[in-house]
């Protein structure tokens, strides 16, 4: 999403009455939320006044909906009643849920979150962006976040912006005793962050317009997987370069100013290309696979729990938003893990490669260069520590509780001939129909010395 300065906007409903939409914009407002309804039969008598005079005003218009739905079927008939009242008109902004009803309170995380996913996605689903409307009390007790990829909008009242107001509100409401010129009366007054007139990537909506940021490392550019409100630095793990991750396939990198500490930092697409794949494991956390020119692969690891915002099979353009920052993973803290596969369009083909020149700068994604190969020094290195790993191998197997532990449930298919190998050779002791489990990580170890034949051909 791509940031600017805030801007003036209100939203309205009846209780506002006759208003003056020129005099309105020539007081500064950009754009107006403006009431449909509420439940499944009850129209806002101002709705369609309201939405013509602002149009012609040349304010830009959103729309939203107040719930008193009580499951997710409930919120799917409000949806299909509003969007009955949005027939034939075009929206300049979204259109937003408002769920924040008393009667709704006891329903608990579960039932409310999917209400909020049943109605936005039928608004997804007949062309509009969704938006949810949720007060800072709501979002902190009643909705399960973690669930929720839509713009947010978000109510908090008090006159400077609190620290509830983060990355993920395109739009805060910060008074609902706002006095504007053209409005008898009080109007609820918002700032919005987003020009959310143009296209917005919202999960799984691959239009997005976000800026890349540069950041300076001493004379390394890193121009990619940017956060939105602050660069990301490089962190320890650089692919085949720490003695104690010898195998790590790729850069954790984390937010320079820590402000993942109070808000969500966003991870964004490093060049064009179409999304192969995105899992959840307990080692990688919520990842994401795009395919790229001359068959590289970039992977975007321990992402946050829900915040995933594109499918398998998914365009997207460099810059595109893909998910937020998390913790999962052996790194401390919230971070990301950024990875290059070369020779490869899938999750499972191909091999890593380190992915520093393509941070520096010095190699472009959708180049026809050929990339970056391992190198025998690297490999050498490699071996040194294949007498400790052999010795300790015990450490990593169990020979009556657990069959292999991948985060599929199965064996996955870049480490099979390696895993066979192995155990045939006695290194390993199980098979894949039980009795051995192995970390993610030893797993690239071992098929990183398997390349070097520290186990023979």
């Amino acid at each position: 999403m791509a940031q600017i300065t805030q801007i003036k906007g209100i939203d309205v409903s009846k209780w506002q009455g006759e208003i003056d939409w020129k005099k309105v914009k020539s007081d500064g407002v950009e754009f107006a939320f403006i009431r449909t309804g509420y439940w499944t039969n009850y129209t806002d008598p101002y709705f369609e006044k309201n939405y013509n005079n602002a149009k012609a005003a040349g304010i830009k218009v959103g729309a939203y909906h107040y719930s008193y739905a009580l499951n997710a079927q409930q919120a799917k008939q409000e949806a299909d009643f509003m969007l009955n009242l949005l027939k034939n008109k075009k929206l300049d902004y979204p259109a937003a849920f408002d769920v924040e009803d008393n009667s709704q309170t006891a329903l608990g995380k579960k039932i409310i979150t999917d209400m909020i996913i049943n109605f936005c996605e039928a608004i997804k689903s007949a062309g509009h962006t969704p938006m949810l409307y949720i007060n800072t009390n709501w979002r902190n007790n009643y909705v399960d976040m973690a669930r929720v990829p839509y713009l947010l909008w978000q109510a908090h009242y008090t006159s400077a912006k609190p620290s509830a107001i983060d990355s993920r509100v395109a739009v805060w409401q910060h008074s609902c005793t706002g006095k504007i010129n053209g409005i008898s009366g009080n109007v609820d007054m918002n700032w919005g962050y987003i020009d959310l007139a143009k296209p917005v990537v919202v999960n799984n909506n691959a239009n997005n317009t976000v800026n890349i940021a540069t950041n300076i490392i001493g004379n390394k550019i890193i121009n990619h997987v940017i956060s939105t409100d602050s660069e990301i630095l490089s962190g320890a793990g650089n692919a085949f370069r720490t003695p104690q991750r010898p195998a790590h396939d790729g850069v954790d990198l984390i937010d320079r100013d820590g402000k993942q500490k109070t808000q969500d930092v966003y991870i964004k697409a490093a060049a064009d290309g179409t999304v192969t794949s995105t899992l959840v494991g307990s080692l990688i956390g919520y990842s994401v696979s795009i395919s790229h020119a001359n068959k590289i692969l970039t992977r975007y690891f321990h992402m946050k729990a829900g915040s995933v915002r594109v499918k398998e099979g998914q365009k997207i353009k460099k810059g595109d938003i893909l998910g937020v920052m998390g913790t999962t993973g052996d790194s401390t803290g919230i971070h990301l893990h950024f990875a290059v596969k070369e020779n490869s369009m899938a999750w499972d083909n191909g091999y890593y490669v380190d992915p520093m020149p393509y941070l520096e700068g010095k190699k472009i994604i959708n180049s026809e260069q050929n990339g970056v190969d391992l190198v025998s020094k690297e490999y050498d290195e490699l071996k040194k520590e294949i007498s400790s790993i052999k010795t300790n191998l015990d450490k990593w197997t169990n020979n009556s509780k657990v069959k292999y532990g991948w985060v599929d449930g199965n064996m996955p298919e870049w480490a099979r001939a390696t895993i066979n190998k192995m155990t045939k050779k006695g290194y390993l002791k199980g098979n894949e129909s039980g009795n051995l489990q192995l970390s993610d990580d030893m797993l690239r170890i071992f098929v990183t010395l398997d390349r070097a034949e520290a186990f023979g051909k």
